[in-house]
């Protein structure tokens, strides 16, 4: 009877080591040693200790070939799969992985200090075992491990020390200085390893989404990257200061695993493996597809000319503009946006705020179609993605508004499984923030004090992306977009100022709406009062006075109307043009 050891890696406490800085380079190098530290460096650990295993290539790429523990003999390491921050491995010997485990952990203490690595490990019988079942049992004590470990606190100063000016612990070093932007400072053990990240990082992302920057630089005529400053994303000093942090997660995946697992056609474990092994693979390709359909639809907004994303209504009338920061003297421009997280069923990246909710909707939606044709193997059809954005002032604390992301997505997620109570699949859903000033408790609290009146919810947040399928609701992305629309048009733009004070009198109620109509918004030539937009088909009493069914149709719209930027219209009328 063949007894093997099942390893699972994971990590812990990603987000605050990730997103705890104010500087995007930091963020860029913290993000590059997670996914190092669930690939690249566990096949590294597998070379040294376990071989011949089940994979071939070097550390720039790893692939998984076919070959098995049962199947072959001389293989000492199986490989199930490696991908979304996971890493799942059949040792032979349980004296060998335990020697993974060290060397491993040993390799994550060095090259990425701060880092909470995550193992757990169980012996498994291939005979008369469930890999499935092994596979979801040390996935659930890799949890409790989560839950229950004791936090580790950072050894602190001792005697005359210097600090770290981003983590405040005791300085091992000095950064390297950043161009003319910031100096070198003392940095922890921590700073140093991120710093020396983003160079690797750098390249992978380049190389990921070369065909970007190419079709970027045909576009622009001139060299383009990504940017490792925040002050490149694209940022208006005099008039908009504004950066988003969009968190888009997967919806049901870790579910779809878990019961295409469970089929009677899957119980065999190696055919189990392969599938596992081909959902990892091509949700991976999925992903970042889609992603890169996002980036594109950015690129192909860009006027070559001004070298910048230019947004105007039907009458020429400029409504935002963001220019592309350049370098100076190669001639470089850089793209307003940068991923951080990429390549499972999550997505985080950062741009200028007025392109976040527009690159929101092309990743949600180019990812359900790209998953729609990659013939998953659970054989359920397209999955389908929630979004979260928050936008921030640029030199808000990062780890904050990352958290309020994460928080949106949350509260879409919550909105379409109420959705799916009466709705078919497949749902998409997006929720955003638009601080001003500083954030202060849950989103549930912010959205209580500031939204809340009582005449009842000033937003109609969060929105189904797509038309409704069943044409009973208004709470969509769709519909909001027609607003916003309306409210950037021609019929409006002159009524910007009446447009802004409405919002005072939607915060007062229906009355105080029909009152500012009479007072405000009459027709000059034949004295009748003009009609607000039609909320989708909803009731007419939202023209009328703001308000319907304890809900205000246009605070988000207004909210909206002074910044937001649809990259897929400016294409369309791009290409109508060239």
């Amino acid at each position: 009877m063949n007894n093997y050891t099942l390893v699972i890696v994971d990590t812990a406490q990603i987000q605050p080591y990730i997103f705890a800085s104010n500087r995007l380079r930091e963020n860029i190098g913290a993000s590059f040693l997670v996914s190092e530290a669930t690939s690249t460096w566990a096949f590294e650990a597998i070379k040294k200790i376990a071989m011949p295993a089940n994979f071939t290539g070097t550390d720039k790429e790893y692939t998984l070939d076919d070959r098995s523990l049962e199947n072959d003999q001389d293989l000492q390491t199986e490989v199930i799969y490696s991908g979304g921050g996971n890493f799942v491995v059949l040792f032979r010997d349980d004296l060998k992985a335990a020697a993974f485990s060290r060397a491993l952990t040993r390799d994550v203490l060095i090259k990425a200090p701060g880092l909470q690595l995550i193992l757990a490990r169980k012996s498994f019988s291939w005979q008369v075992g469930s890999l499935q079942t092994a596979v979801k049992e040390v996935f659930d004590l890799l949890e409790q491990k989560k839950r229950s470990g004791a936090r580790s606190l950072p050894l602190l100063g001792l005697s005359v020390t210097e600090t770290c000016r981003s983590t405040g612990l005791p300085a091992v070093g000095m950064t390297n200085a950043i161009g003319s932007q910031e100096n070198s400072f003392p940095a922890s053990a921590q700073i140093i390893a991120k710093h020396s990240a983003v160079e690797d990082a750098n390249s992978r992302l380049k190389n990921n989404f070369a065909n970007v920057l190419l079709a970027a630089k045909d576009q622009i005529g001139a060299e383009t990257r990504f940017p490792h400053d925040f002050d490149k994303l694209g940022r208006s000093r005099e008039d908009f200061s504004y950066i988003a942090i969009v968190h888009a997660d997967g919806n049901g995946v870790g579910k779809r695993i878990v019961d295409f697992g469970q089929s009677d056609a899957l119980q065999a474990n190696v055919t189990y493996i392969a599938k596992m092994r081909e959902f990892s693979r091509k949700l991976a390709t999925a992903s970042h597809a889609a992603l890169q359909s996002a980036l594109q639809q950015l690129v192909l907004a860009i006027d070559p000319n001004s070298k910048s994303i230019r947004h105007e209504n039907e009458n020429g009338q400029v409504i935002s503009q963001v220019h592309l920061c350049d370098e100076q003297p190669e001639d470089t421009y850089f793209l307003p946006v940068r991923p951080l997280v990429y390549g499972g069923d999550d997505m985080t990246l950062v741009c200028d705020g007025r392109l976040a909710l527009s690159l929101a909707e092309c990743y949600m939606q180019a990812f359900q179609q790209a998953t729609a044709e990659a013939d998953l193997p659970d054989g359920l059809g397209a999955a389908t993605a929630c979004a979260g954005i928050s936008i921030v002032k640029s030199h808000y604390p990062f780890s904050r508004a990352y958290t309020l992301a994460e928080d949106l997505c949350a509260n879409a997620k919550t909105y379409r499984r109420e959705l799916r109570l009466s709705y078919p699949d497949p749902i998409s859903c997006l929720d955003w923030h638009f601080a001003a000033s500083g954030l202060f408790g849950s989103i549930e609290d912010i959205r209580a004090k500031e939204y809340t009146t009582p005449e009842g919810c000033l937003t109609l947040r969060p929105l189904l992306l797509d038309e409704d399928p069943l044409q009973v609701e208004y709470r969509t992305w769709a519909v909001m977009k027609k607003l916003v629309a309306e409210f950037q048009g021609p019929s409006w733009f002159d009524r910007r100022s009446k447009l802004k004070a409405l919002r005072d009198a939607l915060r007062q109620g229906p009355a105080a709406v029909e009152a500012f109509g009479e007072k405000y918004l009459r027709n000059p030539s034949s004295n009748e009062i003009i009609k607000l937009p039609a909320v989708g088909t909803a009731s007419s009493d939202f023209q009328n006075k703001g308000w319907a069914d304890r809900k205000c149709g246009y605070f988000d719209a207004i909210e909206l109307m002074d910044w937001f930027i649809p990259l897929s219209e400016i294409k369309e009328k791009r290409a109508q043009h060239a």
